[in-house]
């Protein structure tokens, strides 16, 4: 056309031809020519040059192309320092490399530390993105990245039946070149950059420095959002730990606290208990029955207040259980029984309890009480509308990893216990609260606020651990993990509720004078001789004047001038066979073992009821004369 054009109009022309040769390489000619005419004007000859201007053609699209790549690079450099958000960094990357025309397509792949995809973005690939996508959810790299890692270097890709293999983008870059890089700042790797430019230009040395200067960045980019990704993580962890620690010197300050009332707190409900069971064995006559009725509800009255106190003391972790090896799934099946028989038909109970799990050192009275609080908390949380509660026991091993999440947890087996409800759930407001003692979010009358309190102090105490994940309108799951223990599970046996008498001499010694007197008043009409004294001193004085002359003595702890356990050290020196008992409404000083180790024979906590005492003095006096 541009011939037939010069010798139609007589004129010069000019054109650019490129040509495909035998090898399949492609060269740049510049054909240039004027026509020739003769007398009558019409063209006779044509004069013509073709000259070979491929290297001059692509210094010219080098040039082009390395601007685009300069531009590339600006606005890169702009995206790193507004953009703070991990995946949006490698979509805006990969859009701008694109956009700026100076690579055909582009593909960033962030790795974990053992080399395998976890995020990816991509511009430009076309229809075989999909393919691709597929490959790295299987956890396959392209061929040119596992290059880019051997080579440590910018790994140019020309022959692709070299590299390519099965590649999902390779039909798609025939007609291309691609760069692939591996992202690394400060010795750290990050993944990989991948991109598509005019096939020839990947081999300048100029285009792969700009290449990796585009991966350096994006690399320190990488690197920054991982700092300051660790340092939030850090700071959540401290806060936590914070939060972890404020908690647990708040529940040790009122664990203090309780312990300081409990044991006065105790004394006045053993008279009240005392006194009122006392008023019951005298009525006789008109209105008799009426009246025991009036006394059987102060009896039940002092018995909450009494178990409110335990709960306490529980939650304090002041008091001393005895623990045995129990099978939680057993106690599980018995509150399940009870709870089916109390709450609405409206919520339905589901269990997951596998036949063998782990046993647990633990009191199974407790375990019980644990259980039932949970599930009552659960219960008033879903109301008469009912829902599901989900009860789900299972053993479970703790490395080290899982219990970073602990921090007061060690590596190694636990029964994890998991109780789930469908009801209104807890506002993230009140969720650090719900563990202090007498808070409560239940009306007036309705409950103590002792419940979780007292799970919390059960659980501590046992070296476990609880969590609660809880939304508004949705439920509320309380997660809690206790060591599992070595040993044969132990069997609960039953316990007679008959009051026992004798008639034996007792020595019974307690600072409060109200006690004291309701002490002989007690046990004589259980058919003792009784001398009390509220001395300690004294009390001493009168059993070294006659040893043999007592065949019991039972005594408080903390008395003043002498505890109870120094008082039984003396007694013991003076008569090594002498049968004692020790009676407190709180100390840190004692518990069962102690005492046992102490040569006491019995230990029993305030108040406690006839029935209680009476069983505990028979069983210390016909063992001393059995033995």
């Amino acid at each position: 056309e541009a011939v037939e054009s010069a010798m139609a109009w007589r004129a010069p022309y000019e054109l650019e031809l490129r040509a495909l040769r035998a090898d399949g390489t492609v060269r740049y000619c510049l054909a240039r020519g004027y026509p020739e005419t003769g007398g009558n004007e019409k063209v006779v000859r044509l004069y013509g040059s073709l000259q070979d201007i491929t290297e001059l053609k692509l210094t010219q699209k080098r040039i082009e192309h390395l601007n685009k790549v300069l531009r590339a690079i600006r606005d890169v450099n702009q995206l790193i320092v507004r953009e703070r958000n991990r995946d949006m960094l490698i979509r805006e990357g990969c859009r701008l490399l694109v956009q700026s025309r100076g690579y055909g397509s582009a593909l960033i792949v962030l790795t974990d530390e053992r080399d395998r995809p976890i995020r990816w973005a991509a511009e430009g690939i076309g229809v075989a993105f999909e393919s691709l996508v597929t490959a790295l959810e299987q956890g396959e790299l392209s061929p040119c990245c596992h290059h880019a890692r051997l080579a440590e270097k910018v790994v140019l890709v020309a022959d692709r039946k070299v590299i390519c293999g099965q590649c999902p983008t390779a039909a798609e870059c025939v007609e291309t070149d691609s760069l692939c890089i591996r992202l690394v700042h400060d010795g750290a790797a990050f993944g990989y950059l991948i991109a598509a430019v005019e096939h020839g230009l990947g081999a300048d040395l100029e285009e792969q420095s700009l290449f990796v200067e585009i991966a350096e960045d994006l690399a320190y980019a990488l690197s920054v959002l991982r700092m300051e990704e660790a340092r939030e993580n850090s700071e959540r962890e401290r806060k936590s730990l914070e939060a972890q620690l404020r908690q647990a010197q708040k529940m040790e300050a009122i664990g203090a606290l309780a312990g300081g009332i409990a044991h006065d707190f105790n004394n006045i409900l053993g008279i009240i208990f005392g006194y009122a069971q006392l008023a019951q064995m005298r009525i006789n006559g008109l209105g008799a029955n009426v009246i025991r009725d009036d006394l059987e509800e102060i009896l039940k009255a002092a018995g909450r207040a009494r178990d409110l106190v335990r709960q306490i003391l529980t939650f304090a972790r002041k008091s001393v259980h005895e623990r045995i090896p129990v099978e939680v799934s057993l106690i599980i099946n018995e509150a399940v029984k009870l709870l089916r028989a109390t709450i609405p038909t409206t919520i339905d109970i589901q269990t997951t309890i596998p036949a063998k799990v782990y046993p647990v050192l633990a009191d199974p009275t407790q375990i019980h009480q644990l259980i039932f609080n949970l599930c009552t908390n659960a219960v008033h949380a879903m109301g008469e509308e009912g829902g599901v509660l989900r009860i789900k026991l299972e053993s479970v091993e703790l490395d080290s990893e899982l219990t970073s999440k602990h921090f007061d947890l060690n590596a190694g087996s636990y029964v994890k216990l998991s109780v789930e409800d469908t009801g209104c759930g807890i506002s993230p407001a009140l969720l650090d609260r719900i563990f202090d003692p007498f808070f409560t979010t239940k009306e007036e009358g309705k409950g103590t606020g002792m419940g979780l309190a007292v799970v919390h102090g059960i659980v501590t105490s046992y070296g476990g651990s609880i969590s609660v994940d809880s939304r508004v309108s949705q439920g509320t799951t309380f997660d809690i993990l206790l060591p599992a223990a070595n040993g044969e599970v132990a069997k609960a046996a039953g316990v007679r509720e008959t009051v026992s008498t004798g008639s034996e001499k007792i020595l019974f010694v307690d600072d409060e004078e109200s006690l004291t007197k309701l002490g002989k008043l007690l046990l004589t009409r259980l058919g003792y001789r009784v001398e009390a004294e509220t001395n300690p001193m004294k009390a001493l004085e009168l059993f070294k004047a006659d040893p043999q002359g007592y065949d019991l003595v039972i005594s408080d702890m903390s008395m003043p001038g002498m505890t109870g356990v120094k008082l039984a050290d003396e007694l013991l020196k003076t008569r090594p066979d002498i049968p004692i008992i020790i009676c407190t409404g709180f100390s840190e000083k004692i518990d069962r073992a102690r005492a046992r180790a102490a040569g006491i024979s019995g230990y029993i906590e305030k108040p406690v009821s006839q029935k209680e005492i009476s069983r505990l003095i028979r069983k210390v006096l016909d063992k001393g004369q059995s033995g």
